[in-house]
Formats: structure tokens, sequence, C-alpha cells
């Protein structure tokens, strides 16, 4: 392969690198995107031919380049926000269905759950029978 064409191929490579260079710029203020990165290698020469010095360079792959720690948290996040979500409404409906006067499962019974297992036992379930 002539010098020629393995120039083409380091600035073909180079000329992908750079676009990927562009993405990176024009997104960085983009929320939730991750930069990315060109991986190059080198093109070997022929099978049988060992005084070949390689055939040029290619771009092997594009990986995007993340910070598993904050990728996990998030998930982790957003995961609990989800749960929460649900169990409070799943909490409201059976309260609407309860739905006696002044009765309210998020301030009364948890209270007193709350208060059973803060104090002593004989106490507070004579205070969280009276309420």
């Amino acid at each position: 392969m002539s010098l020629i064409n393995i120039a083409l191929t380091g600035m073909n490579a180079n000329r992908v690198a750079l676009n990927v260079t562009a993405q990176n710029v024009a997104n960085v203020n983009t929320p939730g995107y991750s930069r990315q990165q060109a991986l190059m290698s080198s093109v070997a020469g022929g099978k049988y031919d060992y005084n070949s010095p390689g055939m040029g360079v290619e771009v092997t792959s594009i990986r995007r380049v993340t910070d598993q720690y904050l990728v996990k948290q998030t998930w982790s996040t957003a995961s609990e926000a989800n749960y929460s979500a649900g169990y409070m409404s799943a909490m409201s409906q059976l309260e609407n269905m309860l739905g006696a006067d002044g009765f309210s499962l998020s301030s009364g019974l948890i209270a007193c759950l709350l208060l059973l297992t803060m104090r002593p036992p004989n106490l507070n379930r004579l205070r969280c029978a009276n309420r």
C-alpha cells in the first residue's frame, strides 16, 4: 500500500475523531449527555507480508465515557422515588377507602405505630387505643 493511501486512512480516522469531538462540544450543556471518544487501531499489513509497515489506521469504535458510580446512584435514586410514589398512592387509596372523619393513616396510625416503637408498651397501648 502506498504512503498516500496510509496517510488517507489516517486523515479519515482523524476526521471521525473530530466529528465526535464536535458532538461533545455541541452537547456540553445538554442534560444527560455523556462524552464520547473515538477509539482507533492500526490496520495490519498482509497476512504473509512481515516487512510491511502496516496499512494505516481505522476507527474501531466510538465509546461513551461515563462515571459508573453516578449512573448507579441516579438509577437507585429514581427507583426509590418511584417506589415511594407508588407506596404513597396506595396508602392514599386505602385512606380514601376507610374514609372515617378525623382518621388519617398518614397521621394517626403511623404516629401511633411510632409511639409503640419508641416508648414502653404498656403506656403506648393505652394512648393509641384512646385515639
